[in-house]
């Protein structure tokens, strides 16, 4: 089938390189609980957030509050609150190839500590010279109802997407007010292996092509021997 026309599934190769930097958000840990940060802060490539750039709003780096993704510790694990006082958005530049094929990954979670039990988060890939023509604009939602600092109840999301341009643009925005936003942590974007995967009206017609098939089969096993 033609590409356009296919649902893609998508495999990182093993031990794939992640082609963000610091997409755990570990860069500059400290031991305040959490810090929070606006589109005025410059991180460069050491402090909190380095590599990522503060799009609007407000974020907190969460270094002991709860614990990250990779649920070793709460005292050594940071991840990112979506919201500080109010909501807020990063993003992150990297380098693609035109026409290939990436895999998006990142855990998510909730600050349990406050409204709305239901935590909401866009993320968007989009060429860096047409940042408004995305390539991908999915939302995610979390529900922190029984969550706490040791059980946050981290789960995976990802997405694929095929660049169009030669440097592409990751980001991520809390869709909601408050200071208790949607929990990010462990950001991957991965060079993919792709296998197309027939959309349902494909599959429809494969089967009844093996459908006729069949008929032809029996009809000629049934015809008499002249």
């Amino acid at each position: 089938c033609v590409l356009a026309g296919c649902a893609l599934s998508v495999t990182a190769p093993a031990h794939a390189a992640n082609l963000l930097q610091n997409g755990s958000f570990e860069a500059g840990y400290s031991g305040v609980a959490w810090q929070t940060y606006t589109p005025a802060y410059s991180p460069g490539t050491t402090g909190h957030f380095a590599y990522w750039q503060i799009d609007f709003g407000q974020v907190d780096i969460i270094n002991k509050l709860w614990d990250g993704s990779d649920t070793d510790s709460a005292n050594n694990d940071a991840s990112v609150d979506m919201n500080g006082s109010l909501g807020g958005g990063i993003s992150q530049v990297f380098a693609t190839t035109v026409g290939a094929l990436y895999h998006v990954s990142f855990d998510i979670a909730g600050n349990y500590a406050g409204a709305p039990v239901t935590k909401h988060m866009d993320a968007k890939v989009a060429g860096v010279t047409l940042p408004n023509a995305a390539i991908v604009s999915n939302h995610y939602t979390f529900d922190v109802t029984g969550k706490s600092a040791t059980n946050m109840g981290w789960e995976s999301r990802g997405f694929d997407f095929i660049a169009t341009e030669s440097t592409t643009r990751i980001s991520f925005a809390s869709t909601i007010t408050g200071n208790a936003g949607m929990a990010l942590d462990n950001v991957e974007v991965t060079l993919g292996t792709a296998a197309t995967v027939p959309e349902p009206e494909t599959y429809a017609m494969m089967l009844a092509g093996l459908g006729l098939l069949g008929f032809v089969a029996r009809r000629r096993k049934q015809k008499p021997a002249v």
